[in-house]
C-alpha cells in the first residue's frame, strides 16, 4: 500500500479538511457537512446544478490517458453528493465510474443503508462492491472491504464483517469496524480501547493513524463523559510524535469540531490554539499556509471570536496575491477556495463568491485539460457544499469555462 493512496484515504476518512502540501492539497476537504447525509430534502436546484456541472466536467476528462483521474474525480462527486444527502444522485454517477471506484462507492451506499437497518438494500449494494475487486492491487480491495465489513457490522453480522476484516493487508484498518462494534454495542469501550492500542502502540505512521481515526470517531460519542473524553484526548496527541504537522493540524480540528458541535467554545479555543502553534512554527509552501490559515479564521469565527475576522480573511487575501506566481500554476485557485470558504463561515456570502469567482479564473491558468477540469470539478462542488449560490455572471462564466474545456 502506498503512502499516496493512504494521504486519500485520509482526507475522505475526515471527511474533513484543511489545506496540505502541494499534490495533496486538492483533495484535503475535512469536515464540509460531512456524513451529513439526511438532508438531502433541503438541497437547493443551484446545489444539485452545480454538482451536475461538476460531473459533466469530469466526464469531459477523456478516459486515454487520465482514466485513473476521472474516476476519482468522478468518486469526489459521489462523495460531494453524500454529504449533501442525495443518496440517488450519488448512486446515479456512481454508475459511470468502470473501475475498482465504482465497487468502493458501492461499498459506501452499503454502509448508508445498512446504518438504516435496510437489510436487503445493503446486502444488494455488498454484492454489487464485491464485483469490483481489483487483482492486482490488494489495498484498493481493503477500501471496498473495509466498507463491506463496517456494513456487516451496522447489521449485526459480526461474523462475515470478521471474515472480511481477516483479509485485509494493512491489518489496523481493523479500527474502524472496532468503533463500530463500539458504537453498536457489540463491546465494551474499554474493550475496544484494548483493540485500538494493539495498532496505536506500534507506533508506525499507518496504524497510528488507523487508531487515531478510529479514537475521532469515538470523541463525539463520548464527549459528555469527562473521563472517556479526556482519555481519547490524550491517544490522540500522544500519536502525534509519529506523524506530520499536517495531520496534526487535522486531528486538531476535528477534536475542535466535536467541540463546538458540544457548545464547547472553551475546549474548542484551546485546540484552535495549538492549530496556531502548528501553522506558525513550520515552514509551509504558501498555498498551504494561506489554506491554513484561512480554516484557522473560520474556527475561531465559530468558537465566538468574530470580532475582525474579514479582516483577517483580507490580509490573508493579500499575500495570496502578493506571492501568487512563487505557486506552481495548478495549486493557485485551491488556496482562493479555502478564503471563500472562510467567508461563507463568518456570513459574508457576497465576498464568498467573489472569492470563488478568482478561484475559477485561476483553475484555468494552465492550459492542459486535466488541471482545467479538476480544478472546475473542485470548485463547483465546494460552492455547492458551503451553499454559496453562483450570480447569472457567475453562471456564464462556469459555461463558458465548461465550453472552452470541450472544444
Amino acid at each position: 500500500m502506498t503512502i499516496k493512496y493512504y494521504h486519500s484515504l485520509l482526507l475522505l476518512m475526515c471527511l474533513m479538511v484543511c489545506g496540505c502540501s502541494g499534490q495533496l492539497y486538492n483533495s484535503v476537504t475535512i469536515s464540509k457537512k460531512a456524513n451529513n447525509i439526511e438532508c438531502g430534502n433541503s438541497v437547493e436546484p443551484y446545489q444539485k446544478k452545480l454538482i451536475e456541472i461538476a460531473y459533466n466536467t469530469a466526464m469531459a476528462i477523456p478516459v486515454d490517458p487520465f482514466a485513473k483521474v476521472r474516476s476519482a474525480n468522478l468518486e469526489k462527486i459521489v462523495d460531494e453528493c453524500l454529504a449533501l444527502g442525495l443518496i440517488d444522485e450519488a448512486l446515479g454517477y456512481t454508475d459511470d465510474i468502470p473501475d475498482w471506484r465504482k465497487g468502493n462507492c458501492f461499498g459506501k451506499a452499503a454502509v448508508y443503508y445498512a446504518k438504516k437497518s435496510d437489510v436487503d438494500r445493503a446486502g444488494d449494494y455488498i454484492t454489487l462492491a464485491q464485483g469490483y475487486y481489483d487483482d492486482n492491487q490488494q489495498w484498493r480491495n481493503d477500501q471496498i472491504n473495509v466498507k463491506l465489513a463496517e456494513a456487516y457490522a451496522w447489521l449485526g453480522d459480526y461474523d462475515k464483517s470478521q471474515e472480511l476484516c481477516d483479509t485485509f493487508e494493512q491489518e489496523s484498518l481493523v479500527a474502524e469496524i472496532v468503533v463500530v462494534k463500539i458504537l453498536s454495542g457489540y463491546c465494551s469501550f474499554d474493550y475496544g480501547v484494548r483493540e485500538l492500542d494493539k495498532y496505536f502502540i506500534l507506533e508506525k505512521y499507518l496504524p497510528v493513524m488507523d487508531s487515531l481515526s478510529a479514537y475521532l470517531k469515538l470523541y463525539d460519542k463520548y464527549y459528555d463523559q469527562a473521563d472517556r473524553r479526556e482519555l481519547i484526548e490524550n491517544k490522540v496527541k500522544s500519536g502525534f510524535k509519529t506523524i506530520a504537522h499536517i495531520y496534526r493540524y487535522m486531528f486538531l480540528k476535528e477534536l475542535s469540531e466535536v467541540a463546538l458541535a458540544h457548545g464547547d467554545r472553551d475546549k474548542a479555543q484551546s485546540f484552535i490554539s495549538e492549530m496556531v502553534d502548528i501553522v506558525d512554527g513550520v515552514k509551509w509552501r504558501l498555498e498551504d499556509e494561506i489554506s491554513l490559515r484561512a480554516r484557522l479564521v473560520s474556527l475561531n469565527y465559530r468558537s465566538g471570536n468574530v470580532q475582525n475576522a474579514d479582516e483577517k480573511l483580507l490580509q490573508i487575501k493579500q499575500k495570496l496575491d502578493s506571492d501568487l506566481d512563487s505557486i506552481i500554476d495548478i495549486y493557485r485557485a485551491g488556496p482562493e477556495r479555502f478564503i471563500a470558504e472562510a467567508y461563507s463561515v463568518t456570513g459574508n456570502k457576497k465576498q464568498a463568491l467573489v472569492e470563488y469567482g478568482w478561484a475559477l479564473e485561476l483553475g484555468m491558468v494552465n492550459l492542459n485539460l486535466r488541471p482545467r477540469a479538476e480544478s472546475l470539478v473542485q470548485t463547483c462542488c465546494d460552492m455547492a457544499v458551503n451553499g454559496i449560490e453562483p450570480d447569472a455572471s457567475m453562471w456564464n462564466n462556469i459555461g463558458k469555462i465548461y465550453k472552452d474545456m470541450c472544444k
